[in-house]
């Protein structure tokens, strides 16, 4: 029996090595159609969610709108919130000028070398695919009442299981806008899921009982 208790142990071991922070992507995309973000609408933002499981600390995060297009770029607000009370990050608001258009995969990565503006080159100039900071302009009472940053990093440390919340509204009449999908990215160590600690504390029982099993006994005269 003695292969079987090494290979019990060995098997042990490679579930108790340490778990490298890597990146994992979940996303949230409606196939062949278009979400559209409501004109003029603060009750009732487009909301996407993003359900994450199996994850360690968070060490960083990022998210991708994809196929974001409106015809007033300023109008367009941001807002990302983590389960756990983990807290909600403004992402954008009043950026990008107030004639220019939006046709963009937007990425928002606090390591961005710098953000979106208030103002984007002359008017009626069109926005294209571009990585930056969150970007905040302007005043949004509301918006910065109901999240508690403007930094990626706010999340950083926290817990990542659980529903994400992604919401997008327009801020203004007249001008309007749709996205794609989206994309949320998070740096962090897998962790074992229920089973997998169930599989350990059962190898660590059965080499207790090949062990033991293994005892000789001695009499001395």
């Amino acid at each position: 029996m003695r292969p079987f208790k090494y290979l019990v142990l060995a098997a042990l071991a490679a579930t108790a090595a340490p778990s490298f922070a890597s990146t994992v992507d979940f996303a949230q995309v409606e196939s062949g159609s278009s979400f559209n973000i409501p004109n003029f609408n603060f009750v009732t933002p487009l909301h996407l969610t993003f359900s994450v499981s199996g994850l360690g600390a968070m060490s960083d995060v990022n998210l991708t709108i994809n196929g974001l297009t409106h015809s007033w770029a300023g109008d367009v607000g941001i807002a990302l919130f983590a389960p756990n009370s983990g807290g909600g990050v403004l992402l954008m608001s009043d950026a990008g000028g107030w004639s220019n258009f939006l046709n963009t995969n937007l990425t928002f990565d606090q390591q961005a070398a710098g953000s979106l503006g208030l103002f984007f080159g002359g008017n009626n100039a069109v926005i294209g695919s571009r990585t930056i900071k969150p970007s905040n302009h302007g005043i949004n009472p509301l918006a910065w009442a109901l999240t508690q940053s403007g930094s990626l990093d706010h999340f950083n440390g926290k817990n990542p299981n659980g529903t994400w919340n992604l919401y997008l509204w327009d801020d203004k009449p007249l001008d309007a806008g749709s996205i794609q999908g989206a994309t949320l990215s998070i740096t962090a160590p897998a962790v074992p899921e229920p089973t997998t600690w169930a599989m350990i504390i059962g190898g660590l029982g059965l080499v207790g009982v090949q062990m033991r099993s293994r005892r000789t006994a001695v009499s001395f005269a």
